[in-house]
């Protein structure tokens, strides 16, 4: 027998890969998380860039929704969310 437990799933909806945004300006990125086996109250979602956490560890909504709202710099080229369970 093998117990397995499948990686949850993370995509930013809000924003398409190499989307611009202002420098200095908040802006707001929204993603959806979703797992197989576990539901959103036991799911954990972290926004970074490549250098920085722009929002901590916080659960999702129940329908799998995560937003975070951060000012970038010029030097960010990487957005990341992050979902564990």
């Amino acid at each position: 027998m093998t117990v397995f437990n499948p990686p949850p799933d993370a995509e930013i909806i809000s924003h398409a890969n190499g989307s611009e945004v202002i420098e200095g300006i908040p802006t707001t990125f929204v993603g959806n998380v979703d797992d197989a086996n576990h539901e959103a109250d036991e799911l954990t979602t972290i926004w970074r860039t490549d250098s920085e956490i722009l929002c901590e560890e916080t659960p999702p909504e129940p329908n799998g929704t995560t937003s975070c709202q951060a000012v970038l710099s010029t030097d960010t080229t990487t957005l990341t969310l992050e979902v564990k369970d």
